[in-house]
């Protein structure tokens, strides 16, 4: 709401009801035109756009990650215990399993078992089709890639069922067979024909994209969300074009997901067969060799197969200590083999092998925790960088688990040793007792004794890698799937046609309304009768609307017309404003700036003043830009002001009647003189002014723009009111100062305020609230020549 001064009360102010119907006109109905027009080519766009544009569609799988926690006996962990009371998330190797599904080694990996950057396309006479594999006439086989031909675009065209032609140019293309390899400048591949129905004349575009660039794209597309707040199901979703290729790459994806996990959880048992493999493969020479030498030690000395028995009762005593002793060394050549494993430099990434055939259970669980540790952080390594802070911290507990285990190990093995020792001692003891044994049988007894060790070495490590081959046959991956990907809706979820429509029609109504709100904020000149109240505090006597066709005298005897009613409704204003001033009367009339319609006025509202029978003169002094005379018909080269003020004529010679009315007289300009400012001040002007006023009852004064020049003020000692006339739509906002500074100094008398050039308005007016409108008044004014706009259309019905 706007406030006013109150006319009776200074200190009172009244609200001004805000104008609804004004500012829908300002905004809204004066520029309807604008807005069906951008609604219309919005919704052309938006119908385009959806016509044209390739749809996208949504497909989604679920995926369990299986937990790692477990409880053991009645009771439950603390762990659990804070999860079940909402202080603690789910299992913290979720959010890892989200970041390895997401990394871009396994989308790779994905991309490459597909072949999906190998991308067909059918080409269209305005839109280009992408076709996925599995609806495509032809597929790819094969396929070895040069990395020169990634980004490139070749043409395949099928000629029958067993030939087809390929080439980088549709003009130049060569014809191959269907399951020939094919060998080209791209690579090496085989392409063969499919059951899907092809046309001749429709000819495919294949793009090799590169692998890596299509994995960041996919990772990019893939999104994983947790089912619930505290659960480990995963919801993996991803947007594409084709929905089957989305489906086909979430599916593998997790595939490729298990078979990571699977291999990283067989890292330890494929180390500890690779390694009992090579000590196997050692055992069996050193086992033939033994076996070699018990055969020719029997041939050489002629000794018979049961010839040991005996002997075996007799060193009964010394064989049980050869157990103990047997495996006791089997202990340490384990651990020795183990510890020179740790301490190579070359293995440090690599899990430590055979802990379940350490006969020490707490060395057992430090190698078990270490391996276990070590897969965790080479997953982590995957999908995290060398900066992640706990990639960092994994690093360091494998670093100083790597540690302890290499210390608890060196500590046993110095325990084993000792009780070989003490072991041998017990043997050299036990052997010092035996004299009567004959010397061949005794030296069977040892070699027999050394294959024995080797045999049970032998068997010990077979039975050790059928266990480590069985539990590598029955490992789980920590994952299942639920539900296979695939499209959740026929409906693309981009771009959607309600959601397209409706923003055309918001851009349709919001861009042609910020530009016209842009227009009339950039806008600095006075449009509305609100531009000059806000701005100026002198009084606005009324306004004349724009006028139509060529002719500049308005005002004419039985006129009727509302232009001509607007400069009545004028003059009946001014008499007011100079109804103290007695004699004739002179009024000035000026503006701020050249081509707002001053003589325009002056002539039309001397013609108004002239049918009310007044004796009327029209004085030029506009002695810079002239345009008086020539409205009111005066001959070029005719005598004006100028000429009276220069001394060279009369002010008969100078005053010339009209043809318009009798009671209308004016005084031109004249020839163009160097020096205007001078020329008003001469004595001559005195003379003219005080001769006008004796003989007319009123003076109306044409003169320069005071924007410009000073002129009009130069003459306000002859006047008694002044007339500042304002163009709507082209005088400036800032050029009021000028018209307050002016009223407030009292540099002219009594000025008032002209609107000129005021817009019709259809329904609604002038925009000038004088009663003035077509929409209040149809019927009482009427329209020079046809009689009335209105009129005019009635008339037509």
């Amino acid at each position: 709401m706007k406030k006013s001064f109150n006319d009776t009360d200074p200190f009172a102010f009244e609200e001004k009801p805000f104008d609804l119907r004004g500012f829908l006109y300002k905004y809204l109905f004066r520029y309807w035109y604008l807005y069906i027009l951008f609604v219309a080519l919005a919704g052309t766009g938006a119908w385009l756009y959806l016509r044209y544009s390739t749809p996208v569609y949504e497909v989604k799988g679920t995926l369990l990650i299986k937990s790692n926690q477990s409880t053991t006996g009645s009771g439950a962990s603390e762990e659990l215990i804070l999860q079940d009371l909402g202080l603690m998330g789910g299992d913290k190797n979720v959010s890892n399993e989200i970041q390895i599904l997401k990394s871009r080694t396994l989308m790779e990996q994905v991309v490459q078992e597909l072949g999906l950057n190998i991308r067909i396309f059918s080409e269209g006479r305005v839109k280009t089709t992408e076709i996925y594999k599995s609806k495509a006439p032809f597929q790819f086989l094969q396929a070895e890639l040069d990395s020169a031909s990634y980004g490139k675009r070749y043409f395949l065209q099928i000629v029958d069922e067993q030939n087809f032609q390929w080439g980088r140019k549709l003009d130049a293309m060569e014809t191959h067979r269907f399951g020939d390899v094919l060998i080209t400048e791209s690579g090496n591949f085989i392409i063969n024909r499919t059951e899907k129905q092809f046309s001749k004349a429709t000819p495919y575009i294949i793009r090799f994209q590169e692998p890596e660039s299509m994995a960041k794209s996919y990772a990019s597309k893939l999104r994983i969300k947790t089912v619930g707040d505290w659960s480990s199901v995963l919801e993996l979703s991803m947007q594409d074009e084709v929905p089957d290729r989305a489906a086909d790459a979430i599916n593998k994806l997790t595939e490729v997901y298990n078979e990571a996990a699977i291999e990283d959880k067989n890292k330890v048992s494929k180390n500890t067969l690779d390694f009992i493999d090579d000590r196997l493969e050692l055992l069996t020479q050193e086992l033939t060799e033994v076996e070699t030498d018990v055969e020719a030690y029997k041939r050489r000395n002629q000794i018979t197969t049961n010839a040991g028995a005996e002997v075996n009762l007799l060193y009964s005593e010394l064989s049980r200590i050869d157990e103990q002793l047997t495996s006791l060394m089997i202990q340490e050549q384990v651990l020795d083999a183990v510890e020179d494993y740790i301490s190579d430099d070359a293995n440090l990434d690599k899990p430590i092998p055979f802990s379940s055939g350490i006969d020490n259970s707490a060395l057992s669980s430090l190698i078990t925790s270490y391996n276990q540790m070590l897969v965790e952080r080479d997953r982590l390594r995957r999908s995290a960088t060398a900066n992640n802070p706990i990639l960092q911290e994994a690093e360091a507990q494998v670093s100083s688990m790597r540690v302890t285990v290499l210390q608890s190990l060196r500590n046993i093995i110095r325990e084993v040793q000792a009780n070989i020792s003490a072991l041998k001692t017990q043997k050299q003891q036990a052997q010092s007792g035996i004299t009567t044994v004959p010397r061949k049988e005794r030296e069977l007894l040892e070699i027999q004794r050394q294959r024995a060790i080797k045999e049970q070495l032998y068997l010990y490590l077979l039975q050790k890698r059928e266990e480590t081959a069985l539990s590598m046959a029955v490992t789980v991956a920590n994952s299942r799937v639920i539900d296979r990907a695939q499209q959740s809706s026929n409906k693309p979820v981009k771009p959607q046609p309600p959601t397209i429509y409706g923003l055309a029609f918001v851009l349709g109504l919001g861009v042609p309304a910020g530009l016209i709100v842009l227009r009339v904020l950039l806008d600095d000149t006075v449009r509305t009768e609100d531009d000059l109240k806000n701005q100026i505090d002198t009084p606005i006597l009324g306004g004349v609307a724009i006028k139509r066709g060529e002719e500049q005298i308005i005002v004419r005897k039985g006129s009727r017309s509302a232009v001509a009613e607007m400069f009545r409704l004028l003059r009946t204003n001014l008499q007011f404003v100079d109804s103290e001033a007695t004699g004739a009367k002179a009024i000035l009339i000026t503006s701020s700036m050249s081509g707002e319609g001053k003589s325009f006025i002056t002539a039309n509202l001397g013609m108004a003043f002239a049918l009310s029978q007044k004796k009327v003169v029209l004085l030029g002094c506009d002695l810079r830009k002239p345009k008086l005379g020539r409205y009111l018909g005066a001959e070029s080269g005719s005598k004006g002001i100028t000429n009276y003020l220069i001394g060279e004529a009369t002010l008969d010679d100078v005053l010339q009647p009209t043809d318009h009315d009798p009671n209308l007289f004016y005084i031109s300009s004249g020839p163009i003189p160097p020096n205007p400012s001078e020329l008003l001040i001469n004595h001559r002007m005195d003379e003219l002014m005080e001769a006008l006023k004796s003989d007319f009852n009123l003076i109306l004064i044409d003169t320069p723009p005071v924007g410009l020049v000073a002129d009009a003020l130069l003459l306000n000692k002859y006047i008694s009111s002044a007339l500042f006339v304002v163009r709507m739509g082209r005088t400036k906002k800032g050029m009021l100062k000028v018209i307050e500074e002016i009223s407030r100094q009292e540099k002219l008398n009594r000025v008032s305020v002209v609107m000129n050039g005021l817009l019709r308005k259809k329904g609604y007016g002038y925009g000038y609230g004088y009663g003035y409108s077509y929409g209040y008044g149809y019927g009482y004014y009427e329209e020079d020549k046809n009689g009335g706009i209105l009129n005019r259309l009635f008339k037509r019905r």
